[in-house]
């Protein structure tokens, strides 16, 4: 069920799970959320865990649609015939694409 958004793990709690991840100063892990929190999302955060995000939460707005409709009021009329893939979605999803100039110019110096 999609409720909300929100951390449930301490930083000692990731040192735990990750005993041989790189040490993070929480300093440095509080100026990089205060970074991150001044950006343009759509240009900083990009990959598969985006993607993943966002095939997660349009299955639960679908799912919701079609049964509690907590947050979509009415049933959402469309599928993707199953629950969307990576390789559906990036075909979906191509046409809105954004390329950067850095990108558009670091081509062409290696093209």
């Amino acid at each position: 069920m999609l409720d909300s958004i929100s951390v449930n793990y301490e930083l000692d709690d990731l040192k735990t799970i990750y005993p041989n991840a790189p040490l993070v100063k929480e300093e440095d892990l509080n100026h990089k959320i205060s970074e991150f929190a001044n950006c343009e999302y759509h240009q900083v955060f990009r990959g598969k865990y985006e993607l993943e995000f966002l095939l997660k939460l349009m299955d639960l707005l679908i799912e919701d649609s079609d049964n509690s409709q907590q947050y979509i009021q009415s049933r959402i009329k469309f599928s993707f015939g199953s629950k969307l893939s990576n390789e559906q979605a990036l075909k979906v999803f191509t046409n809105y694409a954004e390329t950067s100039d850095s990108l558009i110019s670091y081509l062409k110096q290696i093209a």
